[in-house]
């Protein structure tokens, strides 16, 4: 029997605002962003066209590690600006993230050990954005942790401007009102789900970040 693991994304699910979610959790609306409704479009093709196939779905948190270096990952938004102490502030709310070490091993026991049809969600834990930038500083032992938490109206209307400016100069802004979003969704994945069927383990925060700085050059940026 063929099998397949489709990457998705816990942006499928639903959940009141700071609530908790899992794989039951599945949305049945259409969701408000471009990415989202793609995500839920590309899981219902996959089950359209599996026919004979087995199909096992790994849900991922936002993703950071090795291998995730580019401009709007992580370690270019937070990391590097907290080690080089340019932080000073960060949005409110959080999101739920994973490491990509453990992503790549939650694919593979999803391979071996998920069940056809069934989703999984990939998620090491929940965390705001001010508890992973001040553990990035922790961690690391140098640089600056923000002390400031904008307020919610003052981002919403600085992704707003920022956004009407990258119409312009045609560069990203810094802070999307799709990212804003999700970042006031701050609802929490529960991973319970691939720890029990598939054996899988989370990593801790501190460890992730820890091997991300000394990985990836970030130590010396």
């Amino acid at each position: 029997m063929i099998r397949m693991v489709h990457t998705s994304t816990i942006d499928v699910f639903d959940a009141p605002p700071g609530g908790h979610f899992d794989e039951t959790n599945l949305a049945v609306r259409a969701k408000s962003t471009a990415y989202e409704r793609s995500k839920q479009q590309a899981e219902r093709a996959v089950l359209a066209t599996a026919g004979a196939m087995e199909v096992v779905f790994a849900n991922s948190a936002t993703v950071y590690g090795l291998g995730t270096t580019g401009n709007a990952s992580m370690e270019t938004q937070m990391f590097r600006p907290v080690l080089r102490g340019l932080l000073p502030a960060v949005p409110s709310g959080g999101f739920g993230v994973v490491f990509t070490e453990g992503l790549a091993q939650g694919h593979l026991l999803a391979a071996e050990r998920g069940r056809s049809g069934e989703r999984y969600i990939l998620c090491d834990e929940h965390a705001t954005v001010m508890h992973l930038a001040r553990t990035v500083a922790k961690v690391a032992g140098r640089g600056r942790a923000p002390v400031i938490t904008i307020p919610t109206p003052v981002m919403t209307a600085m992704a707003v401007a920022g956004e009407a400016v990258a119409k312009i100069t045609r560069r990203p802004p810094p802070i999307a009102r799709c990212q804003l979003q999700y970042l006031l969704w701050n609802a929490t994945p529960d991973s319970s789900k691939a720890q029990r069927e598939l054996g899988w383990h989370p990593t801790s925060l501190s460890e992730g970040i820890r091997r991300t700085i000394t990985e990836t050059g970030l130590r010396e940026a």
